[in-house]
């Protein structure tokens, strides 16, 4: 359910920019916007920063978030005739780890565009060059010292023969580097998310409370496959 309701709403997100994206081809919008459009629809769901010259900057519903998240000045600036002055909040490139470290402390997701071609005549090439998340940071200057960082992998499993279901479980500790790979029953999956919820300080019983009951929780792992981060 959880992961089905993510999934729609990244659709619906890409639709947007998608819908963006054919009218910019109509209605003048610039190279650098139609660019920034492009990377977005590649990763709706993240804060996308994109690097312009010695600052990242964000557009649309993004600067509105990181204005609100960081504490920035939300402005805007013309991209186009059709759409008008967009909404804008940017931050200097060189403290970038400081409000990603921000950003993902509060849950989101991000996208960072980088120049990857000299600037000169024309519009400078840009692509996506690292996509992190809470659960994904690669970063020293990211991690919190004392603090386990849990990346869990999630796959449901039925045996042919009496149509139970099995759970492969993976773990992988980005901190330390300890993994484990298993193959659980519904208690043995309780059990071992139990194990790691409890050493990143997170009550299990809230977490099943939070779904209802523990049989509701499996149903919402129960999609193929679910990324805990």
């Amino acid at each position: 359910m959880v992961k089905n309701l993510a999934t729609v709403n990244s659709i619906s997100e890409s639709m947007q920019v998608q819908k963006k994206l054919s009218s910019a081809q109509a209605n003048d919008l610039t190279p650098a916007r139609r660019q920034y459009l492009n990377l977005k629809s590649k990763n709706p769901n993240a804060i996308l920063f994109f690097r312009m010259g010695d600052f990242y900057e964000t557009f649309d519903d993004d600067a509105k978030v990181i204005s609100a998240e960081l504490g920035l000045a939300l402005t805007s600036r013309p991209m186009g005739k059709s759409e008008g002055r967009i909404p804008l909040a940017g931050i200097p490139y060189h403290q970038l780890d400081r409000y990603l470290d921000r950003l993902l402390n509060a849950g989101h997701k991000v996208a960072i565009a980088e120049q990857v071609s000299e600037p000169g005549k024309g519009l400078v090439d840009r692509r996506i060059v690292r996509v992190v998340t809470p659960g994904t940071v690669d970063s020293d200057s990211l991690f919190t010292a004392g603090v386990h960082n849990w990346l869990c992998s999630i796959l449901a499993m039925t045996e042919n023969s009496s149509q139970t279901t099995l759970w492969g479980f993976a773990a992988c500790d980005v901190t330390t580097g300890e993994m484990e790979m298993q193959i659980l029953t519904d208690e043995g999956l309780i059990n071992e998310l139990s194990r790691i919820f409890d050493k990143i300080n997170i009550s299990t019983n809230d977490v099943l409370e939070a779904a209802g009951t523990k049989w509701n929780f499996l149903n919402l792992v129960n999609s193929n496959e679910k990324i805990f981060s």
